[in-house]
């Protein structure tokens, strides 16, 4: 049994192999100054922090401010790296976001798997995978 400072301060789970850090500025703002010898697992931190799981889109309001033209070249960026042979969703979004003209600084990966979704619900492109966890599969034109 493992020292009771390693069980979760909200939820009681054991955060021995749970291993993360925050900026100090964020610890203090999330944990009480009683707690502060004590521990949170990741879904409690993000409870404390107002994140009840993935950010919605309207969650950026960088998005809002997206033109239809911009969302075309993206969808055309992601387009563009798919081939015949199925690729990873994952290297095809980070490349876009790295490395292609159609990238937006500071919209975030979540938002380009959502536009990589939308192309495979639309026949666009096909999924190998879970359509829940698009990030994992593999993506090629049919």
């Amino acid at each position: 049994m493992r020292d009771s400072n390693w069980l979760c301060l909200d939820c009681s789970k054991d955060t021995f192999d749970e291993y993360y850090g925050v900026q100090n500025y964020l610890w203090r703002r999330v944990v009480d100054r009683s707690q502060r010898h004590g521990m949170l697992c990741l879904l409690c931190l993000e409870r404390r922090l107002g994140r009840y799981g993935p950010m919605n889109l309207d969650d950026y309001g960088l998005i809002d401010e997206l033109t239809p033209d911009a969302l075309c070249q993206i969808d055309a960026a992601l387009k563009s790296l798919a081939t015949a042979k199925p690729k990873k969703v994952a290297a095809i979004i980070g490349r876009v976001m790295a490395y292609s003209p159609a990238r937006v600084p500071g919209l975030p990966d979540y938002f380009y798997l959502e536009r990589m979704r939308l192309l495979v619900e639309s026949g666009v492109l096909r999924l190998v995978g879970d359509i829940e966890d698009p990030m994992r599969g593999e993506v090629f034109f049919p």
